[in-house]
């Protein structure tokens, strides 16, 4: 008997084929009849029909219909008439061949689903070959034909099986997959309701495989994976249901964790143990925000036992913080004290202070017997008194700065003055001087305040009394002042308003007098006597903006006040009608002042502004100078970028090389666009500011840094080439230093200019192109020969005559030179710094901006920070330390910027600027 899955498949695949599927159930008819009639007995016995001809009535109407069916199956379905070729021996063997091609691709004509159709065409092949035989070709190609298609239906079959089968195959395959991924969940043999249905899926679809029903295995296989698959979201749920129930566990057992350190910690001391755990605390929260169960409770857990590791450490700082705060407590209140004691300039010291004192003493009492509580209590008072004796300390200051005003005042006031033009005034304040001198003790802060009072009614007093005494002298000089206003001189009309305001400055008439000296143009040029009748003469500059510096230093400056500065650098006659001698090396009174120090610059301006009436001189800031230099310009000379034309405008040396230090009488040179002239070469020009570095952005009114260790020079000398004399270069030199090519140049204002709003007062016009290009007629240069003091060598006698050393950077050392570094080296070798420093100064200038002259400068800077020599006192030994420390700083800034490549010797640099404050 076939299996029903072959017949099934036999009968689907001769439904493709109605006319083949009628044939056989034709002859297949007496078989089917016999099979109905006993099932028609077998339906009228179950109902109780026992008689024959009732069946056989059944029987025979079953059997009609049954042969209708099949008649109208074979009317209906039937397949055309197969066309076949003539009948030829020749056809036939060609059919037989085709059909036994269509045989041969059959691959498992074994398989039991194809056994009837392979039943069937091989008789038909045999059918076929008797009619061969018989040569009867009709018949046997009929045959072949037939036994063909029947073979070609039963590769069609089998290909239709074997793809069946492929995905019954790779449906079991996903089982095997799925199955250890859902059993790789479970902990226990207990399995869910999902995977045991899936097992008996699984189960029956082996047997339905094994009996080659592939359909049904691929369905049963296919249900067995999803159950797999429901199988392991199951477990999957109840795995992360149980992470997170140990996760919310252990997040509980780190809270409470947390609170029981939190009462024995303080949140400005926690241990270390503390942070941590709270950290690993946040990150855990953090993992249970995103459901990761097993990070969330292993960090909990960590938390946890930090948090407890935190309690143990936190027990054992909370037994030591009263103590700890007590002695933390008392260093504060000792560095108050220091404080307030350094604000107390005298050995008097307030109430505040000598309690605090008390306070202190007490608490390192109670610190001896362990009572940290008090201690501390105590320290915190001594703390607070302590600050308010500072504050107390200003005030004390204050009223001594105040006192200190009024007893200078006073002592320089004309008593009989006074006396004479306001007796009861005078006494009245000098009674409340004594008040505020009887409180100062008790109430410094009004004290203050009372001498403050008293001394600005003195002023007053003395304003005045010179008024009411000098007002008949004042006559000629507000004459002279009326007169200036008259004919519009301006600088006449500034000296004589000052003048004028020195004998009576309470005359109501000043104010009328400012104005109208205010409302004066001011002149583009003007000449001041100085002394004697030597004149100094300054141009005019207004406000502008312009381009400082150059390179990344580059930015933006604009001046708001405008100014006048000197025509050319300050002379050796200038300097010497104020100061009454000439420090200049080489003397000519029309060569520009030199071998001076910044120090002596601020002396001269002092001394002739004592001279002056209504106006103050000064030296320029930096940005004055350069916006004076520039005169407009924004190259790298005043005059444009052509280094060639800078012999018409400067004095320096037309070479590179070595050479001797000479200045030149002023203004033999061009002046720049504005009329300033040397600004370029000479001598090198001090100006106000400390030497450091730009600031970045746009800057009005610059002043330099507040402090520094050097002063700013400017322009160059005759001695610098020609990289080293344009209107951005800059150099550092301390105050204190005499530079033998030192010069300066002075700037002039009065009260109006420093006043000055733009659109309140006409100004001159600036020039706008350079100026004529031949030099105004200097006086000319003295034809007598120097004086005996100014032929006197500013370089020290030689006290050694051992020959010239061999060092590289001596290579070429012009005679001139040699006797300051012998000098120099003898002093080196027997350990006299600044002896030395200063035997060098005197040779220096003879090889400048050379990139060897850093070894020199080296071994000066090293000597300097380990001077042996000793000063007579405490105060003048820590002086000259300063001193050197300064200078060795700008030595070595000098080094950097002169570009000395030698490694070893920044290395040694290195380390000794590193010993530098």
């Amino acid at each position: 008997m076939r299996r029903p899955a072959a017949r099934s498949c036999f009968f689907a695949a001769s439904l493709k084929h109605p006319l083949r599927f009628a044939q056989y159930h034709i002859l297949e008819l007496p078989r089917q009849m016999w099979h109905v009639r006993q099932a028609t007995r077998a339906i009228a016995f179950s109902m109780g029909h026992r008689n024959n001809s009732f069946v056989m009535k059944i029987f025979i109407q079953s059997a009609g219909l049954l042969l209708v069916a099949v008649l109208l199956l074979v009317a209906g379905c039937g397949e055309p008439e197969v066309k076949l070729p003539p009948a030829t021996p020749d056809n036939a063997v060609e059919a037989r061949n085709q059909m036994r091609t269509a045989r041969s691709q059959i691959k498992s004509s074994a398989a039991p689903y194809l056994q009837e159709m392979m039943r069937r065409g091989d008789g038909l092949e045999k059918s076929g070959g008797e009619a061969m035989e018989a040569k009867n070709y009709t018949k046997a190609l009929r045959s072949f034909a037939e036994a063909r298609k029947c073979y070609q239906q039963a590769v069609g079959v089998e290909a239709d099986m074997e793809a069946k089968r492929a995905a019954a195959l790779s449906a079991k395959k996903d089982v095997e997959t799925a199955r250890p991924a859902a059993n790789a969940f479970f902990k226990t043999e207990a399995r869910p309701e999902s995977f045991v249905t899936a097992e008996k899926n699984e189960k029956e679809a082996d047997e339905a495989l094994a009996k080659e029903d592939f359909e049904k295995a691929r369905k049963l296989f296919t249900r067995a994976v999803e159950g797999y698959k429901a199988a392991q979201a199951e477990a999957e749920k109840l795995i992360r249901v149980e992470l997170s129930r140990a996760a919310q566990s252990a997040k509980k057992d780190a809270e409470a964790a947390r609170s029981a350190a939190n009462v024995v910690t303080k949140p400005e001391a926690r241990p270390e143990s503390f942070v941590t755990a709270e950290k690993s605390e946040k990150e855990a929260n953090e993992a249970l925000a995103k459901e990761e169960f097993a990070k969330a409770r292993e960090l909990f857990d960590r938390a946890a036992s930090g948090y407890t590791t935190a309690q143990a450490d936190g027990k054992k700082l909370l037994r030591d913080e009263n103590s700890r705060v007590a002695y933390a407590k008392k260093k504060e209140a000792e560095a108050e004290y220091l404080t307030a004691n350094t604000a107390f300039k005298t050995d008097a010291r307030s109430e505040s202070f000598v309690t605090a004192g008390n306070c202190m003493k007490e608490g390192e009492a109670a610190l001896a017997q362990e009572d940290f509580a008090k201690a501390r209590e105590l320290y915190t008072r001594a703390l607070a008194g302590y600050k308010t004796a500072q504050t107390d300390a200003v005030s004390i200051v204050r009223a001594e700065t105040s006192r200190v005003e009024w007893t200078r005042l006073s002592a320089a006031a004309d008593a009989a003055l006074l006396e004479r033009q306001a007796p009861g005034e005078l006494a009245k304040v000098k009674s409340q001087a004594e008040s505020a001198a009887g409180v100062a003790a008790k109430d410094p802060g009004q004290a203050a305040k009372q001498f403050a009072a008293a001394t600005a009614t003195l002023k007053a007093l003395i304003a005045q009394a010179k008024t009411k005494e000098n007002l008949p002298k004042s006559v000629p000089v507000a004459a002279r002042l009326e007169n200036a206003l008259r004919v519009g001189s301006w600088l006449q009309a500034q000296w004589t308003l000052g003048e004028l305001g020195e004998l009576v400055p309470d005359d109501p008439r000043m104010t009328d007098f400012r104005a109208k000296a205010a409302a004066l143009p001011w002149p583009k040029e003007v000449s001041v006597d100085i002394g004697g009748g030597v004149m100094m003469n300054l141009i005019f500059v207004g406000p502008g903006s312009f381009p400082m510096g150059e390179g990344n230093e580059k930015h933006q400056v604009t001046l708001t006040k405008p100014f006048y500065m000197g025509k050319f650098e300050v002379t050796q006659q200038q300097w010497q009608a104020v100061m009454g001698s000439n420090p200049s090396s080489r003397k000519y009174d029309k060569n520009p002042v030199e071998n001076i120090s910044w120090d002596a610059c601020q002396s001269f301006v002092a001394k002739l502004n004592g001279k002056l009436f209504g106006v103050k001189v000064s030296l320029p800031t930096e940005a004055q100078w350069e916006y004076a230099c520039r005169a407009g310009s924004t190259t790298k000379y005043c005059f444009g970028e052509d280094g060639a034309m800078l012999k018409d405008y400067a004095w320096f040396p037309l070479e590179r090389g070595w050479h001797s230090f000479e200045t030149h009488p002023v203004g033999t040179k061009k002046p720049n666009a504005w009329g300033f002239h040397d600004m370029h070469g000479n001598v090198a020009e001090f100006c106000s500011d400390w030497y450091g570095p730009y600031p970045t952005g746009e800057q009005k009114d610059p002043k330099g840094p507040d402090s520094g260790s050097g002063r700013v020079l400017r322009g160059g000398s005759s001695r610098d080439t020609a990289f080293y004399i344009t209107s951005a270069s800059r150099r550092e030199v301390m105050s204190v230093n005499v530079l033998e090519s030192g010069g300066l140049r002075l700037v002039l204002v009065t009260d109006a200019m420093a006043d000055y709003q733009p659109g309140t007062v006409k100004l001159p016009d600036m020039p706008s192109t350079p100026v004529a290009s031949t030099p105004s007629t200097p006086p000319p240069p003295p034809t007598s020969t120097p004086t005996a003091s100014s032929t006197t060598s500013a370089t020290p006698a030689m006290t050694t005559t051992a020959p010239v050393p061999t060092d590289a950077w001596m290579n070429g050392l012009p005679p001139r030179a040699l006797p300051g570094y012998l000098q120099a080296r003898s002093d080196v070798l027997a350990g006299k710094g600044l002896m030395a420093m200063r035997s060098w100064r005197a040779m220096w200038g003879n090889r400048l901006r050379d990139p060897t002259r850093g070894y020199a400068e080296l071994e000066f800077t090293g000597l300097l920070l380990t001077d042996p020599s000793k000063e007579k006192s405490a105060a003048a030994e820590e002086q000259k330390k300063q001193q050197n420390l300064k200078e060795a700083a700008m030595i070595v800034r000098s080094i950097r910027a002169r570009g000395v490549t030698d490694g070893a010797l920044l290395n040694q640099l290195e380390e000794t600027a590193k010993k530098l404050p």
